[in-house]
């Protein structure tokens, strides 16, 4: 294997690990800012479950769905209600969800470069 494309390779690797964490805990940071705005507004359980990682990934799905769309029954209405997360939305929140799911993409890449170079 060259070593160019191995250092490659390692640096891209870190980046994206970099890059999961710190959009991870952006969006952490809001998810606790809208379930405050909700306990606020009087909803004081919105949520069903407690497990902080996954209720974040189902915030991204959530929050990235289109206007036309969460006025309809969400896959996620067992969990939380589209309508209560889309009323406390701000576009940072939008972007923040598209950035977790690039992480997942750009892991993905990383993964098939790496079983590519290997081979």
């Amino acid at each position: 294997m060259n070593t160019i494309s191995l250092v490659l390779l390692v640096c891209s690797f870190i980046f994206i690990i970099m890059y999961f964490f710190i959009s991870f805990f952006l969006f952490f940071f809001t998810v606790r800012r809208i379930e405050y705005n909700l306990k606020i507004s009087g909803y004081d359980r919105p949520f069903s479950w407690d497990v902080i990682g996954l209720r974040t990934y189902v915030y991204v799905f959530e929050l990235i769905q289109p206007k036309t769309l969460y006025s309809k029954p969400s896959p996620f209405d067992s969990f939380t209600s589209s309508k209560l997360i889309h009323e406390y939305k701000r576009p940072i929140d939008v972007i923040l969800a598209r950035l977790l799911i690039l992480d997942g993409f750009l892991f993905i890449v990383v993964l098939f470069a790496n079983d590519f170079f290997y081979l």
